[in-house]
């Protein structure tokens, strides 16, 4: 089952409804974030019988504006979770570079989303994989002085195509194996620090 990122859609809903009266400086010209959070990541098949597991993610995004409340950027996205493979518990991580366009609106509480598109690398249990992938992250902005602010965010990203490991399932004991492929997911709740520069 696909796990959907509700939060992270939540917050691109609201840039869609509108600007929020502007009270609060927003981060303007070159914004770099560096955000570190909590990850639930899933190998999503039919049949495997592999529940979502909790571990850590963190990000790195810089981005510039291109016209009214659009920016385009680059971001770079690790995520790591410990799953049971067999008898030992087996660390799968995500390494996935995107490139991205995104929005923004309000400035009383400033809220930004970002769209990305790249390529998702995985290592873990079972065989490396990699393939073609997206992101989708949405935010605020909360002022902290003269350092910058700090960025609440939600986070979600997934291979296209089942291209991740390769598990054998079976439906009962007396069918045969078989191979399930799987998708890797990985839905982050973190906070981001994006410096004046």
């Amino acid at each position: 089952m696909c796990r959907l990122p509700a939060p992270a859609l939540g917050l691109l809903m609201l840039l869609a409804a509108g600007p929020l009266p502007a009270q609060t400086p927003e981060p303007t010209g070159t914004i770099l974030r560096l955000g570190f959070g909590g990850n639930k990541m899933d190998l999503t098949c039919s049949e495997c019988g592999i529940d979502a597991k909790n571990g850590i993610s963190a990000f790195a995004a810089v981005s510039a504006p291109v016209g009214g409340s659009f920016t385009a950027g680059l971001e770079m996205t690790f995520s790591d979770a410990e799953f049971p493979s067999n008898v030992e518990e087996k660390h799968a991580k995500l390494l996935a570079p995107m490139a991205t366009v995104g929005l923004r609106g309000g400035s009383r509480l400033p809220i930004w989303g970002t769209l990305g598109a790249g390529w998702m690398w995985y290592t873990g249990i079972g065989p490396s994989f990699s393939g073609a992938a997206f992101s989708l992250r949405a935010g605020t902005d909360f002022r902290i002085g003269s350092f910058g602010f700090v960025s609440p965010y939600a986070g979600y990203m997934t291979m296209f195509g089942h291209d991740g490991p390769e598990f054998a399932v079976q439906a009962d004991s007396t069918s045969p194996f078989r191979v399930e492929p799987t998708r890797p997911s990985s839905f982050q709740l973190g906070v981001a620090l994006t410096p004046r520069l």
